[in-house]
């Protein structure tokens, strides 16, 4: 958590330049059975074929607790446990590979890797894709992004290594970008590094992607993917640069044409905050911002709230209330090795259904797309107003997925009601002032948005006409303070909402056509600051977060139960992922210069599973998995897959499937 608005945190640098201390797992990874046929790449081979002097070394195996992907074997997931594979349904289907990447960071801020991606000379109608990093020394994290030309693809960020190295592997399904694969690209990563006498962690990584033709029925959980698919960004690629905005630095807004012919389209936002706005969940009010600079330094500002918005035209057309991604060195790097947290791997996108406008987008005309991050100023007597620009800065892009309709045919229609309400704001705060010091000693603030709009239109495509509407309905809180005169600070921050795309054809019995999002992200965060003098420093921290999802229809992105398309008809269309991440964290040093201690106890639970029977309906388990690790070791980890039992022999005990929390070999969740 950044405490002061002009440097990296005292308590992040510190770690970043001490010696680890803990004890390191030993490297054990193990890449499916079919990724090892000859001719196929095994992304640890070719790792280590980059240094082969790092053969032999004893490497900390970093790990985001994810749910599996679609691979050739069936549901595959990082990193395995040691029980046999054979056991899990694989679907028998042709398979090519090809390395996109192999590369080292090093000082490459401004110097992404650029290559040439050519299609692979087999049919295929699916792609996950093998990101495999090495690293040691120090090193912050790092923030990456890939593109395929100008139209950001991926998006993901690195564990912080030790001296004696780390390794990680993420899995990633990248079969919604499908029209993209099919043709020849430029592919860009854009991952920021430096190094130096003191920061001296280079990434060296590999990227393979393997290419499948899959039987037809895994459509059935993500629907068919984009014909076509368009670039909302800096459009930089020529240039051999990250097409990514950065706001409020620059205005990200581009002008794009959309096929007349176009029958769906969905706009798709990539975003996160960095320096000032990487813990915006943890910003102060504006009006108290400085409550604090005699005695801790300013404060961020703006409020602990974030709205990204779509703008086409200037008309607002959807919202992202974004997820806080804790990076691997936020609140305390203690918490990160080896589980890192949730999305810090994978950040995960918005959606917004903007078929509602397509009477409007279809006219052959370019239309202005507009991102803006908006945060709040308040001005007294509990007034408030949505503001921009935030502090500095966010990494954004947007993109439009888009289903073509008959050639020679062209969408018309109207544009019949919208509602736009809110956000509607309340908040409160008050302080503590000591009257011996004249010094804020307290703060307590908190604030409550919350934000519903609809949009609907009647269109007129081949099959003749539909009402279709985009709806969202969001509401966040975030009960805060800070004590101890500015060097202690609790967040509970709560964020819900639901995301809906409707559509029915008008004059039939045809049954409406729904694609449904509920979500919400809890955090709670404790952090405690107690300078020792002479530069030394003890941080003592605690930190929950969630992230729960249960999505109904063919979204643009996988619900999750694609690998388990071959299970039979039993499956439900609709999907729950939850994950509940627990822990407490501390770090001690005490002098400037002097050695630093640290140690921490995580535990993490995720579920996934299909829903029959309507949104009360039966639920069926189809993955769990329950980490825990103190200081740098894993010490449980018990994985259930539907069918087939896998449990890590770090524990014994069986997990008893189907329960959230129904477990004793580990630390139970702590809530603040």
């Amino acid at each position: 958590m950044r405490m002061k608005t002009t440097a990296a945190p005292l308590y992040l640098s510190l770690w970043l330049t001490a010696p680890n201390i803990q004890t390191t797992l030993a490297l054990a990874y193990n890449i499916r059975d079919v990724l090892k046929q000859p001719g196929l790449v095994s992304p640890q081979n070719a790792i280590h074929d980059m240094d082969s002097s790092e053969k032999g070394t004893e490497s900390l195996l970093c790990y985001q607790v994810a749910s599996p992907v679609l691979g050739p074997p069936g549901p595959v997931y990082f990193p395995e446990s040691s029980a046999a594979d054979t056991d899990a349904k694989g679907i028998d289907v042709p398979v090519c590979q090809q390395i996109l990447m192999q590369h080292e960071f090093a000082f490459s801020y401004g110097k992404p890797f650029v290559g040439t991606y050519s299609p692979p000379d087999c049919d295929f109608n699916r792609v996950i894709m093998n990101f495999t990093v090495t690293s040691a020394g120090v090193q912050f994290d790092r923030l990456a992004l890939m593109f395929l030309g100008d139209i950001e693809v991926w998006r993901t960020s690195t564990a912080e290594p030790n001296q004696n190295g780390i390794l990680w592997t993420y899995w990633k399904d990248m079969t919604p970008f499908l029209s993209l694969w099919k043709q020849e690209q430029k592919l860009i990563f854009d991952l920021g590094n430096l190094v130096d006498s003191t920061y001296t962690g280079v990434f060296k990584t590999v990227l393979t992607a393997t290419f499948l033709k899959a039987p037809k029925d895994t459509n059935r959980f993500s629907g068919t993917a984009a014909d076509l698919i368009l670039p909302v960004t800096a459009e930089k690629s020529s240039s051999n640069e990250s097409s990514a905005w950065t706001v409020p630095e620059s205005s990200a807004s581009s002008q794009v044409e959309l096929p007349k012919n176009t029958k769906r389209a969905v706009f798709s936002i990539a975003a996160n905050g960095q320096a000032n706005e990487e813990f915006w969940w943890s910003n102060l009010l504006q009006s108290d911002s400085h409550a604090f600079d005699a005695s801790a330094g300013a404060y961020p500002g703006y409020s602990p709230w974030r709205e990204v918005q779509l703008l086409i035209d200037g008309q607002l057309a959807g919202v992202d209330w974004p997820f806080p991604v804790i990076f691997t060195g936020g609140v305390s790097p203690t918490f990160h090795r080896p589980l890192v947290g949730i999305q810090a791997f994978d950040l995960l996108e918005q959606e917004i259904d903007i078929t509602p406008w397509l009477p409007l987008l279809c006219d052959g005309q370019p239309h202005a797309f507009t991102l803006q991050v908006m945060g709040i100023d308040d001005y007294g007597e509990g007034k408030a107003e949505v503001i921009m620009p935030v502090e500095s800065y966010w990494v954004v892009t947007g993109k439009i997925f888009v289903w073509l309709d008959e050639d020679g045919s062209q969408t018309t229609g109207m544009l019949d009601t919208t509602s736009i309400q809110g956000p509607s704001i309340t908040y409160t705060h008050s302080h503590v002032l000591n009257q011996t010091s004249n010094l804020n000693q307290s703060l307590d603030y908190n604030i409550h948005v919350k934000r519903y709009l609809s949009i609907e239109s009647t269109i007129t495509t081949s099959i003749g006409k539909e009402k279709v509407r985009w709806e969202q309905t969001l509401d966040y809180s975030n009960i805060a303070s800070v004590t101890a005169y500015g060097k202690t600070q609790i967040n509970k921050m709560l964020t819900s909402g639901q995301d809906l795309s409707y559509r029915l054809p008008v004059g039939t019995k045809t049954q409406a056509t729904e694609v449904r999002l509920d979500y919400t992200y809890p955090l709670a965060v404790y952090l405690e600051y107690d300078p020792l003098g002479n530069g030394g420093y003890h941080l003592n921290s605690t930190m929950y977060q969630g992230f729960n999802r249960d999505s109904v229809g063919k979204s643009v992105f996988p619900s999750g139960l694609e690998p388990f398309s071959t299970y039979g008809a039993t499956l439900g269309t609709a999907a729950r992922l939850s994950t509940h991440r627990n822990g407490t964290a501390s770090l001690h040093r005490d002098v400037a210069g002097g050695r630093s201690i640290g140690s921490s106890n995580v535990w993490q639970n995720m579920q996934l599973g299909s829903i029959t029977g309507g949104e009360h309906g039966t639920f069926l388990a189809l993955f769990e998995r329950n980490v825990s690790s103190i200081n740098d070791t894993t010490t449980a980890d018990y994985v259930r897959l539907y069918g087939v039992n896998r449990s890590s022999p770090l524990g014994e005990s069986e997990l008893g499937f189907g329960a959230t929390q129904g477990w004793d070999g580990g630390q139970k969740p702590l809530r603040i």
